[in-house]
């Protein structure tokens, strides 16, 4: 008989800041989207899920976080270059 092996729970979070949004994904989260919002005016609203994204998003908010700069950096241009394909679709 096999034991059956359950995944830790991924919680998500929404966010349309580019900082927070490149520091959870240079902390592991996963970027699930990447979508336009358009609340008067048009931004990106991107989705993560991490098990620890709430932890996550209080070390950046609070500025506990400790973050590799050159994954921070990565991320950062990566996320650029999904906002710039995201304004130029529509």
């Amino acid at each position: 008989m096999l034991d059956t092996l359950t995944a830790p729970k991924k919680e998500s979070i929404q966010t349309h800041d580019i900082y927070h949004a490149a520091y959870l994904l240079a902390s592991g989260s996963k970027l699930e989207d990447a979508v336009i919002s358009r609340n008067g005016k048009k931004k990106v609203l991107f989705e993560f899920s991490h098990p620890n994204i709430a932890k996550l998003t209080h070390e950046y908010i609070s500025g506990e976080g400790v973050i590799n700069i050159r994954f921070l950096k990565s991320a950062l241009d990566h996320l650029k270059g999904i906002v710039f394909e995201k304004m130029n679709e529509h």
